[in-house]
């Protein structure tokens, strides 16, 4: 929420895809060669249906059934995350929304296309497109969810159309426990900085977003990572008119000032001990 400073210590992980399935050279009139040759858009369509339930459970063996998390302690309301997400209708959030967004994988169709809203016509479209992205949490591999969605959608596809799939490098979920001895002196600082600024005591909160670096950099040089963004519900982030609250990120550069110094100073510390 806004003016509420928080370190996210879970992030999920990312599988993306895209598929591409042509049938012919050209678009063809519906009417002349409709029912006598495949419709490319409408088996992309069946294979899309295929990877997901209407409740939003992914079909993939990979995909891990999660332990549920209750986060109904949380002050945020279905009416609240409806209001914040620009939902027509809060009957649309499920009641258990933060465990669905922090602790569990989720399907998204990122774009689809074959023709367009303003060239539709009675035609039989050659091609298709579709760009899909599944988070993923800490109960899957994103290697083998990657390797399992391509699988099945090769075996999904009629003889004799051209597929052609592209992905991007798979990321793995990643979480740290703040209050764990190798990380807490760490997290203490950024407690300390960040309620000097803000004025009340520090959350820590998990992120259904994706860092995939994030990872690899702590594993790399064995030491904990703090992540500082400044973000909140209505940033509208990845979407039109993204933006942040001037009063958080200046809020946060003074945090920042100030960690970097209690940070020196618990290095100090370890150092003498």
């Amino acid at each position: 929420q806004c003016g509420v400073h928080t370190l996210t210590t879970s992030l999920r992980g990312l599988v993306v895809v895209e598929i591409i399935l042509k049938s012919m050279k050209a678009p063809l009139h519906s009417g002349m060669w409709g029912g006598a040759i495949p419709d490319p858009v409408s088996i992309l369509v069946n294979i899309l249906a295929s990877l997901v339930d209407f409740d939003g459970n992914i079909q993939l063996q990979s995909i891990g059934k999660p332990k549920e998390v209750d986060y109904s302690s949380l002050p945020v309301s279905k009416e609240e995350f409806a209001k914040q997400a620009g939902l027509l209708n809060s009957d649309l959030v499920k009641d258990d929304f933060f465990d669905r967004t922090w602790n569990r994988a989720s399907f998204a169709i990122n774009a689809i296309q074959a023709s367009s809203e303003q060239l539709a016509n009675n035609v039989i479209c050659d091609r298709a497109y579709a760009r899909i992205g599944i988070r993923i949490s800490k109960n899957e591999s994103a290697t083998q969810v990657l390797r399992e969605l391509k699988e099945k959608v090769r075996r999904e596809l009629p003889n004799g159309i051209e597929l052609e799939m592209r992905h991007q490098e798979p990321a793995d979920a990643w979480s740290i426990d703040p209050y764990a001895s190798k990380n807490r002196w760490a997290f203490k600082a950024a407690e300390n900085a960040l309620e000097k600024v803000f004025e009340h005591k520090l959350i820590y909160a998990g992120c259904g977003a994706t860092i995939p670096f994030i990872g690899p950099f702590e594993r790399a040089f064995g030491a904990p990572v703090l992540t500082l963004g400044v973000e909140d519900p209505y940033t509208l982030a990845h979407s039109e008119n993204e933006s942040l609250l001037l009063s958080d990120f200046y809020k946060c550069i003074e945090s920042e000032i100030l960690l970097f110094d209690e940070l020196a100073s618990q290095i100090k510390e370890r150092s003498h001990a």
